[in-house]
């Protein structure tokens, strides 16, 4: 081995797991159990009494879930409560209505825009996501990427 590519080895296998969390949500998830924060908000999050979520959001999430290779648990509340859980690495992503983030929140991360296709046209939306969470942010960015390409659509979700 060259003397160059050997340095270059030996620096990217000291450098572990690039990029990390903070706080090990990605590799909490990976144990089996993606948290999510979930609140009503007609059509893309419906909540009834009994049921579980539903809605094209809830019909995303699940796919990141299966993706993964983990299951869903939903947390109902409201967005304060929902954005402070995330914001204290509590959750692991939440979906549904925050239009803006209420002063005095704990900073939250947001994934990349995407786009929920609807007969009243197409709303962007994005999921909050816990701060500092670098190697779970990208696997959901890249989620959502990939879900986004035409050629990679699965189903009509996005």
């Amino acid at each position: 081995m060259a003397p160059a590519a050997l340095v270059v080895a030996l620096l990217a296998s000291a450098c572990g797991r690039v990029p990390q969390d903070a706080g090990g949500t990605l590799a909490q998830v990976e144990r089996g159990v993606m948290r999510v924060g979930v609140m009503h908000d007609p059509p893309y999050v419906v909540l009834q009494e009994g049921r579980p979520p539903s809605g094209p959001e809830c019909d995303l999430v699940m796919a990141l879930a299966q993706a993964r290779h983990t299951r869903v648990e939903w947390v109902r509340g409201g967005q304060a409560g929902l954005l402070r859980q995330v914001g204290a690495l509590q959750l692991d992503l939440v979906v549904g209505a925050y239009h803006a983030v209420p002063p005095g929140q704990p900073s939250v991360a947001w994934s990349r825009e995407y786009r929920l296709n609807r007969r009243a046209g197409t709303a962007r939306r994005q999921l909050a996501l816990p701060p500092g969470e670098h190697a779970w942010q990208l696997a959901v960015d890249g989620f959502l990427f990939a879900r986004s390409r035409p050629e990679l659509r699965r189903t009509g979700v996005l």
